[in-house]
């Protein structure tokens, strides 16, 4: 039986701010919102920031982080690298620069909590005796490698450093965030159906759930998100920046030529001003005020310095009510986008239900103008399952997601179950094979076949084919998983201690599902829908039971073929939310597993 932790955490590690909340079981089964980031500093979340003395050195360890950052005085700030996390669009010097990054901002977290954390709070045990459960939030827009390597470099920074800690991040964000509000708020009715919308920094993922039925749809994130704002205001400053960094009076601690990297601390330093952040949480849907404006200081420029051309007037530069609402309606149309899709989105059952509430989180989500967007659109909308929504935002909708993290878990290990007990599959799992062809009932296989050139030299097999056994949006259910009776054949002189075959499970997202699967990898890589591998089962089958084996005589014809040795077998997946188990099992009756993997289902991109 698995150990029951004595601290469990929900972390979520933000592209602006970082979230953490926590049950310490040893004083109360209660869900706190961890607030103690500094001497100085009480608050619900903590900047997801590192400032280091020099631009390009992230492997030394950092000046500060957090709210100790100062840049305008002793060094270079250093945000928003989770843009960058694993991401292919970007070169991969930026990545490895990320990686790097993010790993030293972790070790700074996971210090942070290892220092509050004393024998006083923990009933006399140290932390490193504690059995410690470490949940992370997972953004819709990674795929599984970025998981894997966020986990990696989480226990690297410390979160894994003991063999009693668990590190994890298998919970999308917009589950955590209906977690939370399915144990939180009573205004979701037994029945119901809600859209989450959890709008961050960087990404915003929706997910539509339906209250104590199997219907669930997931669409894939999208990057977009209140930090994008800021990215955007970001460079209005370095373009404009770039123009007059000749007029620009290098601190002391600088010397020579104003190059990139300081211009762009300068940006950043500029873009995080109160000033602008305030501007953003003010933004309501009033447009009479579009072209009133807003000015903030420009760090080592001298107060009497104007250009009109530039919106800069007394060393402060000038921005329009009208242009920051631009940067808004970009990525509040990105989220129109998604909450149209995944509510004509088709449920396999048939049903159409009402979607009766709206709920939004986290920071572009408690903005004011993005509520009154999304409202607007509800109300204007002709679609019949939006006649009677329910638009709501929680009080504090940045916590939501960690403090969702620990809900959905503390009541897993509580109650023995998943608070998302039932839920779609986003994916088609299979297992690749040839088929005898012997019969009409394989005559439209045939058909289907002959365009990919399936069939055997002799023309009696059809080759590649995959049977699948879990398709995209079957209803799953939390620990009830899917099985598959599977066969290999050997040569009956192979030796027993031999019998072992590499069996891959084969996964697509597109529908309607392929018959076939490529083994070009090109192919491939040119058609993102298409069938590829996504984790080999070594089975070693030398000490399955002689009930399962089938013994094939030889045929005798134009010349002697050896005898075979069939051998029967069960396959089994326990498929999460993003996460797949599976199992080699005896198939006569017994759960004695003869092998078994994990793998990480990766997110469908549009």
């Amino acid at each position: 039986m698995e150990e029951k932790p004595d601290l469990l955490f929900g972390i979520d590690v933000g592209m602006t701010c970082t979230g953490v909340s926590f049950v310490n079981f040893l004083q109360g089964p209660r869900t706190l919102p961890f607030k103690e980031w500094g001497p100085r500093k009480v608050a619900d979340k903590v900047p997801t920031q590192l400032l280091f003395r020099h631009p390009d050195s992230f492997n030394v360890k950092p000046l500060n982080w957090g709210f100790e950052c100062t840049p305008e005085r002793d060094g270079h700030l250093k945000t928003f690298f989770k843009t960058s996390f694993c991401n292919p669009e970007v070169d991969s010097k930026a990545r490895a620069d990320a990686t790097v990054l993010y790993k030293q901002f972790l070790k700074c977290l996971y210090e942070k909590l290892e220092g509050h954390f004393s024998g006083g709070t923990l009933g006399g045990k140290s932390w490193t005796n504690c059995c410690i459960h470490f949940h992370f939030s997972v953004p819709t827009t990674w795929d599984a490698t970025s998981r894997s390597e966020f986990v990696a470099i989480a226990r690297q920074a410390g979160f894994g450093s003991s063999n009693r800690f668990t590190v994890e991040a298998s919970l999308p964000e917009p589950h955590a965030v209906a977690a939370f509000t399915l144990s939180q708020d009573e205004f979701v009715k037994d029945g119901q159906s809600m859209v989450v919308i959890d709008a961050g920094g960087g990404t915003v993922d929706l997910a539509f759930f339906i209250v104590e039925s199997s219907e669930r749809m997931q669409l894939p994130g999208k990057k977009c998100g209140s930090a994008l704002i800021d990215w955007g205001i970001r460079e209005e400053i370095l373009t404009r920046l770039e123009s007059i960094k000749h007029n620009l009076v290098l601190p002391d601690r600088l010397t020579g030529e104003l190059d990139d990297t300081t211009l762009e601390d300068l940006g950043t330093t500029m873009m995080t001003s109160e000033t602008i952040q305030s501007k953003k949480r003010e933004m309501t849907s009033d447009t009479r005020d579009d072209e009133d404006f807003f000015s903030i200081v420009i760090p080592h420029l001298d107060k009497s310095f104007n250009n009109s051309d530039l919106g800069i007037l007394n060393g402060e530069m000038r921005f329009t009510i009208g242009g920051l609402r631009a940067l808004f309606d970009i990525n509040i149309n990105k989220i129109l986008d998604l909450l149209d899709r995944i509510v004509n989105e088709p449920v396999k059952s048939g049903r159409q239900p009402e979607v009766n509430h709206i709920y939004l989180s986290g920071g572009l989500g408690c903005s004011t103008y993005v509520y009154d967007r999304i409202k607007r659109h509800v109300q204007d909308s002709n679609n019949p399952r939006l006649v009677n929504t329910n638009m709501w935002q929680p009080i504090d909708g940045q916590m939501v997601v960690c403090m969702g993290i620990v809900e959905f878990f503390r009541q897993s290990l509580n109650h023995g179950k998943n608070m998302l007990s039932q839920h779609h599959s986003r994916v088609s799992l299979g297992l690749p094979c040839r088929i005898k062809r012997n019969g009409s009932n394989v005559d439209w296989l045939v058909k289907e076949a002959k365009p990919f050139s399936k069939l055997s030299q002799d023309g009696k097999w059809i080759e590649d084919y995959v049977r699948w056994f879990v398709r995209k949006n079957d209803v799953l259910r939390d620990k009830n998983p899917v099985s598959v009776n599977f066969s290999t054949t050997f040569d009956a002189d192979i030796e027993q201690k031999k019998r072992v075959v590499r069996l891959e499970i084969m996964k697509t997202f597109t529908e309607p599902i392929p018959t076939f699967w490529f083994r070009n990898e090109l192919i491939q890589f040119l058609d993102s829908n298409s069938v590829t591998p996504t984790a080999n089962l070594i089975l070693d089958l030398s000490e399955a039971s002689p009930k399962s084996h089938r013994k094939k005589k030889p045929f005798m014809g134009m010349g002697s073929k050896k005898a075979r040795v069939i051998i029967d077998y069960c396959i089994e997946a326990d498929v999460g939310l993003s996460t797949a188990t599976f199992r080699c099992l005896r198939r006569e009756g017994g759960k004695m597993p003869l092998t078994n993997a994990a793998i990480d289902l990766e997110d469908f991109k549009s």
